[in-house]
């Protein structure tokens, strides 16, 4: 089912839709349920797109991941649902979104379809991508604004509570994209983009310092957040999976690959078992 989960791109939506959820908790900020879903249906297509055009580029045969394979051994299945899909985000945005939403959303989606130029349209002289900022920084930012725009803009008097635990989320999302694109490489794969060893992102072989940095931040910004919890929520469940991307690190030849993949996704959805459980707690 973990397996299923990653290979169908339903991990990026399902983490987004978690952390939005979790930010408009912590603003305590009322974001349409159908905003959710457009902003997962948007993740999804994202991330179909990119590991399609990630597996019929010919310079990527060999470092192809199972991923990729399934993409495009399904192909015509994933165009099918995604035309639809895509209908329906351009009906969402252009009739029933609110107009400070849609001009943030605006812009983080032309930085989206910018990283996708950037990564998939080789320059005609090296082959490389025209991106220079490391691809797993951007889609760091990239991601971590998505999931706090639909609070932010709906409460901009909060913005400033909101920045620590948005900065710290798009820092663990970097470690994330890292991290799986070092266990790759240490595998013994080529990286995707064909840049041989210059394509091992850096973060990734500092993943153990990375990761006991975040949490011991998170958690101390979590002790200065004591009159805000859910500020504080936020923090911690940043430092959780920071120590649970830590331990697949250390367990990771223990794993599949496919597996781990759709581990290091799964851990980051630590904000359901922590809002949950303080609600549990709370009731008793």
């Amino acid at each position: 089912m973990l397996d299923g989960w990653h290979l169908t791109s339903l991990d990026a939506p399902t983490v987004a839709v978690v952390w939005s959820w979790a930010f408009a908790d912590a603003a305590h900020a009322r974001v349409p349920v159908l905003s959710t879903a457009m902003l997962a249906v948007a993740t999804w297509l994202l991330y179909v797109a990119d590991r399609l055009l990630d597996a019929m580029q010919p310079s990527h045969a060999g470092a192809l991941q199972q991923r990729h394979c399934f993409h495009l051994r399904h192909a015509k299945y994933f165009l099918a649902a995604a035309l639809p899909a895509m209908a329906l985000l351009t009906w969402f945005v252009a009739a029933r979104m609110d107009p400070a939403p849609r001009r943030e959303d605006f812009v983080l989606g032309a930085c989206a379809l910018l990283y996708l130029l950037c990564v998939h349209l080789p320059l005609p002289a090296s082959g490389r991508g025209l991106l220079r900022l490391p691809k797993e920084l951007a889609v760091g930012v990239i991601f971590a604004a998505a999931c706090v725009i639909p609070s932010w803009s709906r409460m901009p008097a909060l913005r400033g509570l909101l920045l620590l635990p948005a900065v710290f989320f798009g820092l663990l999302c970097w470690i994330n994209c890292s991290a799986i694109e070092y266990w790759e490489a240490r595998a013994g794969l080529e990286a995707r983009a064909g840049l041989g060893d210059e394509r091992v992102p850096w973060l990734g072989g500092h993943l153990k310092r990375a990761c006991v940095l975040l949490c011991g931040a998170s958690v101390f910004g979590a002790a200065v957040f004591l009159r805000e919890p859910g500020c504080g929520v936020l923090l911690l469940s940043v430092a959780m999976s920071a120590l649970l991307v830590l331990w697949l690190d250390r367990n990771r030849q223990r794993m599949t690959p496919l597996r781990l993949r759709a581990a290091v996704d799964a851990v980051l959805l630590t904000p359901v078992l922590l809002v949950a459980g303080l609600r549990l707690l709370h009731r008793l």
